[in-house]
């Protein structure tokens, strides 16, 4: 939803009718492949304690634990 005012455009998003503010950041994987389900659990636990609530992949797919601990 998109709402205008006097001086600039702001977006705005809302879930369930909640407004949310999209705090997000930069996702890129280990260059040598190094996954592993305790690595993802620390690297989550970071953007939690960064207040995140957003991640954007950098133009790699990754594998399915990475989404099931993000959910």
């Amino acid at each position: 939803m998109f709402e205008t005012r006097k001086d600039k455009f702001a977006r705005q998003f809302l879930i369930n009718g909640k407004k949310i503010m999209v705090k997000g950041g930069g996702y890129t994987p280990d260059l040598l492949q190094r996954r592993s389900v305790e690595k993802y659990e620390i690297e989550f636990a970071y953007m939690k304690d960064m207040g995140l609530n957003a991640v954007r992949l950098e133009g790699k797919m990754e594998v399915e634990d990475f989404y099931r601990i993000a959910d």
